[in-house]
C-alpha cells in the first residue's frame, strides 16, 4: 500500500492515511480485519445462495450470477468497514475531548476548594496574629503606663518633699519648732 506524502508545512497533528480506502494508519489494524471478515461472510453467503437457489440450467450461469453479486458485496464490505472504523475514531476523539473537559472542570473545582481552604486558614492565622499583636501592644501600653505612672508619681513625691522641706526651712528661719513628719512617712 502506498501512503500519501505529507504536504510541506503539515505538522505531526495530521494523521497519516492509507491511500487505498483513506483509513488513518492507526486504525488500519481494525479496518483490514473487519473488511476481510465482512467480505468473507458476504462472499460466502452469495456463493451459498447462488449454488442452492440457482435457476435450473447450466452451472456456468450460476457462477456468472455469483461473480456479478460479489463486486457489490466487496464495495459494501469496504464501505461498512470505513464507517465502523470512522465511528470508532470519532468516538475515541469525542472521549478524549470529554475527558479533557472533565479534567479541566475537576481541576477548577479542586482549585476553588483549595483556594477557599487557604483563605479560611489565612483568616484564622490573621486572627491569631492579631490576638498576639493585641496582647503584645496591651503589655507594652501597660509597661509604658507603669513607667509614665512612676515618673508622675516620682514628680508628685518630689513636689511634696520640696513643699515639706520649704515649710521646715521657713519654720526654722522663724525659730519655731517643726514637728511635721516627711510626707512619705504619713
Amino acid at each position: 500500500m502506498h501512503q500519501e506524502p505529507e504536504p510541506p508545512g503539515a505538522g505531526p497533528a495530521r494523521p497519516k492515511r492509507e491511500s487505498i480506502w483513506s483509513v488513518s494508519a492507526q486504525w488500519k489494524a481494525i479496518y483490514f480485519p473487519l473488511f476481510t471478515a465482512l467480505t468473507i461472510l458476504g462472499a460466502g453467503y452469495i456463493i451459498w445462495h447462488g449454488l442452492t437457489h440457482r435457476p435450473p440450467g447450466d452451472i456456468h450461469d450460476a457462477i456468472v450470477a455469483i461473480i456479478q453479486r460479489l463486486a457489490p458485496t466487496i464495495v459494501v464490505s469496504a464501505g461498512a468497514s470505513v464507517v465502523a472504523t470512522e465511528l470508532g475514531r470519532y468516538t475515541a476523539m469525542l472521549s478524549d475531548v470529554l475527558r479533557e473537559k472533565t479534567d479541566k472542570w475537576i481541576a477548577k473545582k479542586r482549585k476553588e476548594a483549595l483556594d477557599k481552604v487557604r483563605a479560611e486558614v489565612a483568616a484564622e492565622v490573621r486572627a491569631e496574629v492579631a490576638v498576639e499583636v493585641r496582647a503584645e501592644v496591651v503589655a507594652e501600653v501597660r509597661a509604658e503606663g507603669r513607667i509614665e505612672g512612676r515618673a508622675e508619681n516620682q514628680a508628685e513625691v518630689r513636689k511634696l518633699l520640696q513643699e515639706w522641706n520649704q515649710r521646715r526651712l521657713d519654720s526654722e528661719a522663724r525659730g519655731e519648732p517643726f514637728r511635721e513628719p516627711p510626707p512619705f512617712l504619713d
